[in-house]
């Protein structure tokens, strides 16, 4: 066997070794993280316009933030089920452009405190549907949540579902300013729970 043919020999070794590998470690999470379709509803309750503001920093990007949305969410998932508190704000570059950023947080029922789904985005504004993905932190890391969503009123929803979904205060509006919005606006969301934790 030559240089070159035993080179070649050992990374298809090595390859096929790598992937027998992960082929087992993957059987062996799959019980735990079997992917688990999703879909529901997710009613915006109230907002809090205090912390609307504008600002033109000196390179010429707008930053416009917005009223503080805070939602019921209500799917057929139990990790999927609860209350939702998103922060965000318009960027405007010089060039024009548009990102939509902010946080996004969901409190499962049942969980609280640190116990949350979070998602981090920045999504350059191009007319597509909004999508993101929450990340379990304490007692939920480990938790990884594919969301899409779409308008619900306009596909012809029930503003009645929405403000049913709001009859309870969201838990913000305790200390926070609160307009009450019920069946103003919802999304039809729908994705994959991947649920890691260690048992």
């Amino acid at each position: 066997m030559n240089t070159k043919t035993h080179k070649r020999y050992y990374v298809l070794t090595t390859l096929s070794a790598m992937v027998l590998l992960l082929m087992g470690g993957m059987s062996q999470v799959a019980t735990a993280a079997d992917p688990q379709p999703y879909e529901g509803i997710a009613s915006l309750c109230a907002i809090d316009p205090t912390t609307v503001d504008t600002v033109t920093k000196g390179n010429g990007v707008v930053i416009d933030t917005q009223a503080v949305q805070l939602y019921r969410v209500e799917t057929d998932s139990d990790l999927v089920m609860g209350w939702e508190v998103l922060t965000s704000k318009f960027k405007t570059t010089k060039s024009g452009k548009v990102y939509y950023m902010g946080t996004a947080t969901l409190t499962p029922d049942g969980y609280g405190g640190k116990d949350t789904l979070k998602d981090n985005f920045n999504l350059l504004q191009d007319g597509s549907l909004p999508a993101g993905t929450w990340e379990g932190t304490g007692d939920l890391k480990g938790v990884t949540v594919d969301y899409q969503l779409v308008p619900y009123l306009p596909a012809g929803g029930d503003p009645a579902v929405l403000e049913q979904m709001c009859a309870e205060a969201h838990p913000y509006c305790e200390t926070g300013v609160c307009v009450p919005t019920a069946g103003e606006w919802g999304w039809s969301m729908s994705g994959v729970v991947y649920d890691d934790r260690d048992e």
